[in-house]
C-alpha cells in the first residue's frame, strides 16, 4: 500500500458487505479518509499519521441471500452488449484444504449457498436478455462456484438451466468448475443440462508424495479418474486439471499422471503452471525453503493495459510468481514437462485427431506411447520443430528474476503496446496450439501420422491396409480443421477408401474391412450455417491474428467448429442420420449430441 499510495483502502477477503459499510462511513464523514476506523472488519489501510491500520474480525457473509442481485435490480442492464460473459454464483466457498488454492485456507471451509429462487430468477432474467441481442450474441454462462454439481442444490439449478435452454436455447456451454466428489450427482447435474458444460476431473496430480504435500487426500482420485470414463456414457466432453512443479513432482510423476489421464478418456488435459500465492500455505516462506522452490515472475495473460485514473495515464501490469524447479524437479525438467504438456495440448486435447486414437485404442496400442513417440522428435519436420523450439524459447523469455523489474518494464508505453497487441507475453500454451493449426498444420498432420505407424510397427500391429486406414483418418481430420480462422472458410474435399465417418459413428468399431468402400469416393467437407456464424462472432470478437486466434482456442472447443463430412452419394439411411446429426445444436462441449 505504501508502494501504491493511489490506495486508500483494501478490503480483506470478502467485499460486498464491507465495502458498502465502508461508503457509508465515508458518506457520513464526508469522506474525510482519517476519520474512518478499523471498528468495521475487513478493512485495512494506512492512517493519517503513516501507520498501519487492520480490523481485528475478517467475516465471511453466513447468507447469501443478504447480497442483492445486480441482475435483478438492473444494475447489469448497459453491460449486456453480446460480448461480455454473464457470471453468477450460487455457493461460495470449498471443503478441501488445497495447499496450493487460496479457498484451503479455513475462512473458506464452510460452504453457503444462495437460495433457489435468488439462483432461478437470475438464471432466466439473464436468458432472457442474452436471447434478446439477437444471434450475434455470445450464448456461454460462467457459474462461478468451485464444486459445482457436488450438492443436493445443485440439481436444482441444473433443472432451472435445461429448462431456460429449452425456453430460449441458452446456455449453450457453460463454464464452471465441476465437484470433486459425489461423482455420480455430477454425472447427473451433466445430463439434466444435456452436456453444455465440461466435468472437470481435476488432479493437479496422481503422485501420492505430492497429494501428501498439498493436503488433497480427502479428494477421491478414483473417481475422479470414474469421471473420465463416464463422461462418454451420457454425451459429455470431460477434461481433467494437472499442476506442474507442485511441492514433491518430478517429471516421472508429472508425465505419469498425465498418461493416467490419458488412459482414462478424459478429452482435455489443461496443464497449469504453480502459482505461489500470496496467502496460501505453499505460498509461506516455510514452504518455499522446505521445497527449496525456485520462482520467476511473469504478467498474467491480459492482465495489462494504460489507463486515465483520477486525470493520470497509469501504466498497470499484473504479476504472477510461479515455481520453475524444487528440490525434486530441476529447472531442465520443468522445460521438458512443458514442452510435454504442448504436445499434448496440440495433439490429443479437444479431440482433434479422435478418430485417430480410436482406432489407436482398438488396435490395442497405448495413445501415451503414441504421445511419447511425438515428444521424442522427427526431425525432418522442420516447421513444427522451429515451433517447438520457439515455444521453448518464449517460455524461459517470459520469466523475470524479480517482480519489480517486470513491473518497471511496463511503465514503458511502448513495451506495455507489445503486450496488448500480442508481441509479448500471453498464453503461450494456445499461442502456439493456434500456430499449430494455422502455419505448420501440415506438419502436424504428418507427424500424428508417422507417430501412429511408428507405434503400430512397434507392436507388430502394422499392415498395409492399417497403414491406409490411418492415412485416410488424418486427411479426414485434416480436411475437418484446415482454414478454419479465416472470415470466409471454403469447403473442401477429398478422395478416401475408408468410410472414415461411419468409423468415427460406430459406438462399437468393427474390422477396418468393413469401412472400406467398393471403390474410392470423393467425400466433401463444408461448414454448416451455425458454425460459420460462431466462427464469425468469435473473429469479430477477438480477430485472427496470431493473438486472437490463442484468445478463441482459450475459449470454445474447437472440435466442434471443424467442417462437417458429407458425401456426394446421401442417399443411404447412414448418410442421412449423419447429414441430421451435423445439422443438430451445437451443445459447444460435446460435439454432435
Amino acid at each position: 500500500m505504501r508502494k501504491n499510495p493511489i490506495i486508500d483502502f483494501h478490503i480483506v477477503k470478502e467485499g460486498e458487505k464491507p465495502f458498502r459499510h465502508l461508503v457509508e462511513n465515508l458518506i457520513k464523514y464526508d469522506f474525510d479518509t482519517e476519520k474512518i476506523s478499523v471498528d468495521q472488519s475487513n478493512l485495512v489501510f494506512i492512517d493519517g499519521d503513516g501507520l498501519f491500520q487492520a480490523s481485528e474480525k475478517v467475516e465471511r457473509t453466513l447468507n447469501l441471500e443478504e447480497l442483492p442481485s445486480p441482475y435483478l435490480s438492473g444494475l447489469m442492464d448497459e453491460f449486456f452488449d453480446g460480448k461480455l460473459l454473464p457470471i453468477i454464483q450460487t455457493n461460495r466457498g470449498c471443503p478441501f484444504k488445497c495447499t496450493f488454492c487460496t479457498e484451503g485456507m479455513n475462512h473458506w471451509n464452510k460452504v453457503y449457498a444462495s437460495s433457489q429462487n435468488k439462483i432461478d430468477s437470475e438464471i432466466y432474467y439473464i436468458s432472457k436478455k442474452m436471447v434478446s441481442l439477437g444471434s450475434s450474441s455470445r450464448s456461454d454462462l460462467h457459474i462461478a462456484d468451485s464444486n459445482f454439481g457436488m450438492y443436493k442444490q445443485d440439481v436444482d439449478t441444473a433443472n432451472t438451466l435445461r429448462q431456460s435452454q429449452d425456453l430460449y436455447d441458452y446456455p449453450r456451454y457453460i463454464n464452471v468448475a465441476t465437484g470433486k466428489n459425489k461423482k455420480e450427482r455430477v454425472l447427473e447435474v451433466a445430463r439434466i443440462v444435456n452436456g453444455a458444460m465440461k466435468l472437470a476431473g481435476s488432479v493437479q496430480s496422481l503422485d501420492e508424495t505430492v497429494l501428501k504435500n498439498i493436503k488433497r487426500s480427502n479428494i477421491g482420485v478414483d473417481e475422479i479418474i470414474e469421471l473420465g470414463n463416464s463422461a462418454d456414457q451420457i454425451g459429455a466432453n470431460s477434461y481433467s486439471e494437472v499442476i506442474l512443479g507442485l511441492p514433491g513432482d518430478t517429471l516421472t510423476s508429472h508425465f505419469s499422471t498425465i498418461e493416467t489421464l490419458v488412459d482414462a478418456g478424459f478429452n482435455t488435459i489443461c496443464m497449469y503452471q504453480f502459482m505461489i500465492l500470496p496467502g496460501t500455505e505453499s505460498g509461506s516462506f516455510a514452504a518455499q525453503e522446505d521445497f527449496q522452490m525456485e520462482t520467476r515472475w511473469r504478467l498474467l495473460p491480459r492482465c495489462y493495459g494504460y489507463f486515465d485514473v483520477l486525470g493520470d495515464q497509469v501504466n498497470v501490469g499484473e504479476a504472477e510468481e510461479i515455481c520453475v524447479s524444487t528440490n525434486s524437479l530441476s529447472f531442465d525438467d520443468y522445460l521438458n514437462c512443458r514442452k510435454m504438456n504442448l504436445i499434448v495440448n496440440v495433439f490429443y486435447n479437444d479431440g482433434v485427431f479422435r478418430e485417430l486414437l480410436k482406432f489407436l485404442k482398438l488396435e490395442g496400442v497405448s495413445i501415451w506411447d503414441w504421445l511419447l513417440r511425438i515428444y521424442q522428435g522427427m526431425e525432418k519436420h522442420k516447421l513444427w520443430n522451429a515451433t517447438l523450439e520457439k515455444f521453448l524459447d518464449e517460455t524461459k523469455q517470459e520469466l523475470w528474476m524479480d517482480k519489480e523489474s517486470l513491473l518497471d518494464s511496463v511503465q514503458d508505453r511502448e513495451n506495455i503496446t507489445k503486450y496488448i497487441e500480442g508481441q509479448l507475453g500471453g498464453n503461450l500454451m494456445f499461442k502456439y496450439k493456434g500456430l499449430s493449426m494455422t502455419n505448420c498444420l501440415s506438419d502436424v498432420a504428418d507427424i500424428a501420422q508417422e507417430a501412429a505407424i511408428d507405434v503400430l510397427k512397434e507392436t507388430s500391429r502394422c499392415t498395409p491396409d492399417k497403414e491406409a486406414f490411418v492415412d485416410d483418418i488424418v486427411n479426414y481430420n485434416l480436411c475437418r480443421m484446415t482454414d478454419i480462422f479465416v472470415f470466409d472458410p471454403q469447403p473442401t474435399s477429398h478422395r478416401f477408401d475408408f468410410d472414415i465417418n461411419r468409423f468415427s459413428e460406430d459406438e462399437y468399431p468393427k474390422e477396418i474391412s468393413d469401412y472400406r468402400y467398393a471403390e474410392p469416393r470423393e467425400i466433401h467437407f463444408e461448414f454448416d450455417g451455425e458454425q460459420v456464424n460462431e466462427l464469425q462472432n468469435y473473429q469479430k470478437l477477438f480477430g485472427i491474428s496470431e493473438h486472437g486466434i490463442s484468445r478463441i482456442l482459450s475459449r470454445v472447443y474447437i472440435r466442434k467448429m471443424f467442417r462437417r463430412a458429407q458425401s456426394d452419394e446421401t442417399g443411404s439411411e447412414q448418410e442421412r442420420f449423419l447429414l441430421i446429426k451435423g445439422q443438430a445444436t451445437l451443445s459447444g462441449l460435446n460435439e454432435f449430441d
